[in-house]
């Protein structure tokens, strides 16, 4: 038997300093309509206080790769562009 997939539960949270005085909360919570879906909700700070929150979905990904991205955000090119997207759309 392989894995159980988790239920509504949260799997992983982190905090990570994403540099420039910034900070994240990561949330990966499991999609429960696909067994290779994760969001990852983020939760911005900028200077200790709070800058608003995104998310992304992780598609096709077993929970140990998802855990793997969330852990390595600061090295994932695509999520810190998006991250910075929406850091720069808040402050329009």
């Amino acid at each position: 038997m392989g894995q159980s997939y988790p239920s509504n539960k949260e799997v992983l949270n982190l905090i990570v300093p994403l540099g420039d005085k910034r900070k994240a909360y990561l949330r990966l919570l499991p999609d429960l309509t696909s067994r290779e879906a994760w969001r990852l909700d983020v939760r911005l700070y900028y200077r200790g206080s709070r800058a608003g929150n995104t998310s992304f979905t992780l598609q096709g990904y077993s929970q140990d790769e998802a855990e793997t991205i969330a852990r390595n955000i600061r090295s994932n090119s695509y999520l810190m562009n998006g991250i910075d997207e929406f850091l720069w759309s808040a402050n329009d």
